[in-house]
């Protein structure tokens, strides 16, 4: 069986859409640990633009225009793999577009807010408010809230310092407060590492894998140590250092509303457990399909020692490249194994 491979680019602008599917490389990576979901585009000297040759085509395209990427094999389902818009372009050879996804508009939106600790904030009130000042300055973007984030309140207030954008918000928020920011599509979801999870894909050493690099290690040889930071009602942190292994990679966790040391120390416990699984970590290669996306659940099979070695996976990132001479293949890093 053969694999044609097939790509088509569409940039949207006011007033007209531009189609090429001519392209040296289209390098795509997304995250749940990263803000933006990133697509880079490397175009060849002389690309058809809507049916016409040039060499010229920063002359068509302009940072900001809305960017779909489509990747697909002949004789199957057409599969939109990117959404989002033109961050930047570098005329090199080949010449290089840059896009990343509604992270975009979020940093373009300048912010200057500030709750007083009488206002006694909550997370979902804060991101509403980011996203309407992003909508607000933005109509076309049109950024919604996902419903599914957790029950935090800010008691002692949140200061957004002048200067900073959406984005670095919600940076920001991460950093002090350990909760992540990601969009699926429009939707921008903050909160915790983990909390969701994105349909099923199956892989097996024998079958869909092209090659991995991946380890099975031990729970016993996994050595790990955190820092359980408790955060109060009045935002004030209680820190508990050091539970877990002296001589292990350092991990931080964050628990809202619980201040006594003993039951800190008991959560950081139970997450580091979970963190020392017995199964396999590091990533795999795949071809274009089937589809990964982080936060899916990755269904791993080893026929080579059959249901001993099976388990399921959380996906932490993909890198998907598509090259006009290496073809297409998928990268996918494995995060925490659960437990059923």
């Amino acid at each position: 069986m053969s694999f044609i491979l097939a790509c088509e680019i569409l940039i949207t602008q006011p007033t007209r859409t531009i189609k090429f599917r001519q392209v040296n490389e289209v390098t795509i990576e997304k995250s749940w640990r990263e803000l933006a979901d990133t697509c880079e585009i490397k175009l060849p000297k002389h690309v058809s633009v809507n049916g016409e040759l040039t060499n010229t085509i920063e002359k068509y395209i302009s940072v900001g225009d809305a960017v779909s990427v489509k990747l697909w094999y002949a004789n199957s389902p057409i599969h939109e793999e990117f959404n989002g818009f033109i961050k930047s372009l570098k005329p090199n050879i080949p010449f290089e577009i840059h896009c990343e996804d509604n992270i975009y508009f979020l940093r373009k939106t300048k912010i200057k807010k500030s709750w007083k600790k009488a206002d006694s904030v909550t997370l979902k009130q804060v991101v509403k408010y980011l996203i309407d000042q992003v909508n607000a300055q933005h109509p076309t973007a049109r950024i919604t809230m996902s419903g599914n984030l957790p029950e935090v309140t800010f008691s002692e207030g949140l200061v957004i310092d002048a200067g900073n954008t959406a984005a670095t918000a919600l940076e920001k928020i991460r950093e002090n407060y350990g909760l992540v920011s990601y969009f699926k599509g429009k939707e921008l979801f903050t909160g915790l590492a983990y909390q969701q999870t994105f349909g099923d894909v199956k892989y097996s050493l024998a079958w869909n894998v092209i090659e991995n690099d991946l380890t099975y290690r031990n729970e016993d040889d996994v050595r790990l140590k955190a820092k359980a930071i408790g955060i109060r009602k009045d935002n004030q942190k209680v820190t508990v250092d050091d539970v877990g292994d002296e001589d292990g990679e350092q991990r931080t966790f964050y628990y809202y509303n619980v201040t006594d040391k003993s039951q800190l120390k008991k959560l950081a416990e139970e997450e580091l457990k979970r963190l020392k699984f017995t199964g396999y970590e590091g990533d795999l290669t795949t071809f274009l399909y089937p589809y990964a996306e982080p936060l899916m659940v990755a269904d791993l099979k080893d026929p080579n020692y059959g249901e001993s070695r099976s388990g399921r996976y959380i996906v932490d990132s993909v890198k998907t490249v598509f090259s006009a001479e290496g073809g297409a293949r998928r990268t996918v890093e494995l995060g925490i194994k659960l437990t059923v």
